[in-house]
């Protein structure tokens, strides 16, 4: 029998208000509380508990034969937690089954494994943290944003207890048998690497934007005649975003999910299994070298739809330059600011290339730029003037630390400019 893998992806980001630059040092609220609530609210209701609701259902109706895995970043769970605490309940309810597995990734939905590896670990620490006490698990697989990924990323999740990790299946300089293997990583070889179906995974969020495009037993059909006889899982990941019936009703698209699974298993040529389940029951066939960043964005699965322009690395440097000035005023709602503004939905609003996300309030990428931009000069006021009043007599030791770090890397850094100079 195949395996298959269906991964449910979950996010939701925190709303941003359009700030203006005569808003700086007069307003300090940059997010959108009241529209981030009624979006999540009419997102759980339309869509999310039915989807959640049509796993149990299958579930119950096919006991250990089907099996799927929930990814879900922790910024959607600190929303939901807040107004949403039935989607809280179904996760509990699915985690208690033992037939989902909730998988880890950065709980900000950030960009940081690609600019501070201990921001990283932090945010990937602190979301299975709150997996733990939301739902009850601890993640064994993991997830990057978007499916960022590279060997090092990979060992830097496999040096906090993640043995498997999930990947995209094609992107620049990858060279792999193909999508449906378990693979190695080669920096650490007890670590497996699932790559994505790309092609069965866009057929069906193609499907769910429109369920009259093709019916389910087509797509179970097309499952059994393209997969060769010696591949073994086919992971398909989607995001919930492609379940919120585009053209269907919200009654629609989880019956159209449910029949493909219900084709799928009565079939007798599939099962499902959790990500991390797959990864032991299959041996890896090959490293899968991934030294330039791949991702699970666009056709071309590179950086370019949160770093294909200026604006964006413009604004991907400032905020990362934040961090050791957030550390040294060690003040907890500046600290929890500074990781919301690190999602990545904000870098992708600056696109040129993609303006088609629902949750992008801004007409052009510059607008949004901006917009960022004034905010992160607010902040950065901020958290200047808190560290002013911090002075040493009131600063704990590791504060103390954290700024002697801090400053031996300005006098590196400055030493060096001076060489280049000279």
């Amino acid at each position: 029998m195949k395996t298959i893998c269906l991964n449910l992806n979950i996010h939701r980001p925190y709303r941003l208000k359009k700030y203006d630059f005569f808003d700086i040092g007069r307003n300090n609220f940059y997010f959108d509380d009241i529209g981030t609530q009624a979006g999540a609210e009419q997102k759980s209701r339309n869509f999310v508990c039915p989807m959640l609701d049509t796993v149990r259902d299958l579930v119950e109706k096919h006991g250990q034969s089907f099996k799927c895995s929930i990814t879900v970043s922790g910024i959607a769970l600190s929303i939901q937690e807040k107004c949403c605490l039935d989607v809280i309940e179904r996760f509990r309810n699915l985690a208690d089954t033992e037939c989902v597995e909730f998988i880890g990734m950065p709980y900000n939905h950030s960009l940081s494994a690609l600019t501070d590896e201990d921001e990283f670990t932090h945010q990937v620490k602190k979301h299975a943290k709150e997996l733990h006490r939301l739902v009850g698990v601890t993640p064994k697989t993991f997830r990057n944003t978007e499916l960022i990924y590279t060997d090092k990323i990979g060992l830097l999740a496999y040096d906090m207890g993640f043995d498997t990790v999930l990947a995209e299946g094609t992107g620049p300089g990858i060279d792999l048998k193909g999508p449906n293997f378990v693979y190695f990583n080669p920096l650490q070889p007890r670590q497996k690497v699932i790559t994505r179906n790309i092609s069965f995974s866009r057929i069906l969020e193609d499907s769910l934007k429109d369920t009259k495009l093709f019916t389910p037993e087509y797509f179970t059909n097309k499952l059994y005649d393209d997969i060769d006889t010696d591949d073994e899982i086919i992971y398909i990941g989607i995001n919930f975003d492609h379940m919120d019936g585009t053209t269907g009703t919200r009654e629609q698209v989880p019956t159209f999910i449910k029949n493909i699974i219900d084709s799928a298993i009565e079939s007798g040529v599939f099962e499902f299994m959790t990500l991390n389940e797959a990864a032991h029951k299959y041996q890896p066939v090959a490293p899968c070298h991934v030294t330039t960043p791949i991702s699970g964005m666009t056709r071309k699965h590179d950086l370019t739809p949160w770093q294909g322009n200026e604006l964006q690395k413009e604004a991907l440097r400032k905020v990362a330059a934040l961090g050791s000035s957030v550390k040294i005023a060690n003040n907890p709602v500046l600290t929890d600011i500074w990781e919301r503004l690190q999602c990545s939905d904000y870098f992708y609003f600056m696109s040129t290339e993609h303006l088609d996300y629902k949750a992008n309030i801004f007409k052009t990428p510059y607008d949004a730029f901006i917009s960022y931009m004034n905010i992160i000069d607010d902040l950065s006021r901020r958290i200047d003037e808190n560290i002013e009043k911090n002075n040493a007599d009131n600063m704990s030791e590791q504060q103390i630390k954290d700024v002697i770090s801090f400053y031996e890397k300005e006098i590196v850094s400055l030493r060096r400019k001076l060489s280049d100079k000279e």
